[in-house]
């Protein structure tokens, strides 16, 4: 099934997926330019976020999905799931978890801000300064 799938996706004419917009991938181009490549980012568990996609930049989860095809446990993939809402919520112990996993930069965008993960942005902006921000996307750098 996997050349038949590969087929469908190679007609470009018939298929179309937008998977970044213009934005988007601006923004992937400047964390790409002035990030490090082993700075990891916190964003929704998506298929595709700029950090990850045009930024190439490490993201502590990717699609819940595909976790069990990287080895990892339906446990350890909620344990992160609990981390990314410890950091969205902007409690008082997001920047401990931050430093915990890793993690340098707290990406906010529509997904983050959307009812699956509920990012309290207000929050997020009293804990970390803004790194940057284009229209309805800011990031948050994680002080050291």
């Amino acid at each position: 099934t996997g050349v038949a799938n590969l087929v469908h996706l190679m007609r470009t004419d018939k298929h179309r997926a937008l998977i970044l917009g213009t934005e988007e991938l601006a923004i992937g181009a400047e964390i790409r330019a002035q990030t490090k490549p082993s700075e990891v980012f916190l964003s929704a568990a998506d298929v595709a976020n700029p950090p990850m996609v045009w930024g190439a930049r490490p993201i502590f989860m990717g699609f819940g999905g595909w976790m069990p095809n990287f080895g990892v446990t339906p446990e350890a993939a909620q344990a992160r799931e609990r981390t990314i809402r410890t950091i969205l919520s902007g409690g008082p112990d997001a920047l401990e978890a931050c430093r915990r996993s890793g993690i340098s930069y707290v990406y906010v965008g529509p997904s983050e801000r959307g009812s699956s993960w509920r990012a309290n942005e207000a929050a997020i902006a009293r804990r970390f300064p803004l790194w940057r921000g284009w229209g309805d996307v800011r990031i948050y750098r994680v002080p050291q």
